[in-house]
């Protein structure tokens, strides 16, 4: 249930909570949020500095979600560098503030490789979507986030951007 390397919840763990949430809201009107986020250019760390550096900067990148979100956000490493943050009784307007929160704290961050001798600087790249907001099916909730990121991925990285937004670019 647990990533072994970010001590974060892992996929099987996500998918439970994912679950739980959903039964809960059958039975309530809350807003409930998902972020999906993304290392912008992961691989270049890794062909540049090695694996295991990579790895340095997954664990970094865990203790910075840890420490922004909230004590009943479930945040969760999805694999590779995709982790996911379920945030329960969130509206979108303040999922976009807390994303987009993160994605500067991430920005402005320094992630220490070669035992000190080197540090670098990382982006994050997150996708968002509310339920009762911008997506009306729950069922839908995880692949409208997906959308998001890779909106923000092929329109310049760094950068959050919301299910609306996928839906606003289909229609103009």
């Amino acid at each position: 249930r647990t990533d072994p390397l970010t001590g974060l919840n892992n996929v099987r763990s996500f998918e439970f909570e994912f679950n739980k949430a959903k039964n809960k809201l059958e039975k309530s009107n809350e807003n409930f949020s998902i972020m999906i986020l993304d290392i912008d250019h992961f691989k270049q760390v890794n062909d540049q500095y090695g694996h295991l550096e990579g790895d340095l900067v997954l664990k970094k990148l865990a203790e910075i979600l840890k420490m922004s979100q909230n004590s009943n956000d479930i945040i969760s490493r999805n694999g590779g560098e995709e982790f996911s943050v379920l945030l329960n009784d969130c509206n979108h307007k303040e999922a976009y503030e807390k994303a987009n929160a993160l994605r500067k704290i991430v920005e402005n961050s320094f992630f220490i490789l070669q035992n000190g001798f080197k540090s670098i600087h990382i982006t994050i790249s997150i996708g968002i979507t509310t339920y009762n907001d911008t997506t009306i099916k729950f069922d839908n909730i995880y692949d409208h986030a997906d959308q998001a990121l890779y909106l923000a991925k092929n329109s310049g990285r760094n950068k959050v951007c919301s299910y609306s937004q996928v839906i606003d670019s289909v229609f103009n």
